[in-house]
């Protein structure tokens, strides 16, 4: 069963987007098998194996998501993130006008 205590404490060791395989290691271990980020209400939603999913709203910062979607922008946001160009609050402004708007 998936619980809201240990999910804040893994992602407080994320830095960059070089630490995210660290993430997703520790998110595995935890029972959580795939996770959502909307973008729009800045909250995340992760599944559990069994099921079960738990949504943790953030609340910081709201963004209008652009009504089309554009996979080019999207790839080249990713791009700069994986290299450490942007933080995360940047690569989400990115995302939204990219027109993502959960994953």
């Amino acid at each position: 069963m998936l619980t809201k205590e240990k999910i804040p404490d893994a992602q407080s060791k994320v830095k960059t987007g070089a630490d995210y395989p660290r993430l997703v290691s520790d998110f595995k271990g935890m029972g959580i098998v795939r996770s959502e980020h909307w973008v729009a209400e800045s909250a995340n939603v992760y599944y559990g194996s069994q099921s079960d999913s738990i949504k943790i709203v953030y609340g910081q910062f709201s963004l209008t998501v652009n009504e089309t979607a554009s996979p080019k922008q999207l790839k080249l946001a990713l791009k700069m993130h994986r290299a450490r160009q942007t933080d995360y609050p940047t690569f989400c402004l990115q995302a939204a006008a990219a027109g993502l708007k959960n994953g």
